[in-house]
């Protein structure tokens, strides 16, 4: 499933080690087919949209230097990720344990 750009842009970020400029972020973004465009300049939706999103209080995104961005709070986001395997296994165990 495409996500959208921000979206994408978070999981992206989440498993970089140091902040990334926007290009890198579209880039592995259209590599592991998280997002899908026609436009000729993603790149630049995703660089306006995060510099939109940063001037929220609650944006989980800064800007480090210009055109490069990270996440305030990567942990935030592997525990998320952490959270959902455990509750697709805690559903598989479910399932087999119904068919008991």
């Amino acid at each position: 499933m495409k996500k959208s750009f921000k979206s994408a842009t978070k999981d992206v970020l989440k498993d970089a080690e140091e902040p990334l400029h926007y290009r890198d972020i579209t880039e592995k973004s259209l590599k592991n087919n998280l997002i899908e465009t026609n436009g000729k300049t993603p790149w630049a939706t995703i660089n306006v949209q995060l510099s939109v999103d940063i001037g929220n209080e609650d944006s989980d995104v800064y800007r480090s230097k210009p055109g490069f961005y990270s996440l305030k709070n990567p942990d935030k986001f592997k525990c998320s990720e952490f959270m959902i395997e455990k509750r697709e296994l805690a559903n598989k165990i479910v399932e087999y344990m119904d068919k008991l």
